[in-house]
């Protein structure tokens, strides 16, 4: 049997927030609608300067951060996305190149729509 786990997790959140009071002052709504039928109270909002890949390489190292390992200590990744860095070759190699990370361990995308945070 071969052994899996996670060592660390890691996050990404563009820096431009958008809250419901910022929204209400432009649309016809409130903090309140929108937070009763939603549950949101602020979203993130990329800039043009937060491609996929870089955003996958941050989330990455905070994870190897997290779990105090070197990028070299890797055996695989996989990189799920609905909104890859480009079609052909996807997200992983530009995430793998960022990490610093040579041809191997093995890196490929996971395109699975709503699923891919399952698959990935």
């Amino acid at each position: 049997m071969i052994a899996l786990r996670v060592a660390g997790t890691g996050s990404f959140l563009p820096e431009r927030e958008i809250t419901n009071e910022d929204l209400s002052r432009t649309l016809d709504t409130s903090d309140e609608w929108i937070r009763s039928r939603t549950g949101i109270q602020r979203r993130y909002v990329l800039g043009p300067h937060d491609p996929p890949a870089d955003m996958g390489v941050a989330a990455a190292q905070a994870a190897l951060d997290r779990a105090d390992l070197p990028p070299d200590a890797l055996d695989l990744l996989i990189v799920a996305t609905n909104v890859p860095e480009e079609i052909i070759p996807g997200t992983a190699p530009f995430i793998a190149e960022g990490l610093g990370l040579p041809h191997e361990p093995p890196f490929f995308d996971i395109k699975a729509g709503c699923a891919g945070f399952v698959l990935g």
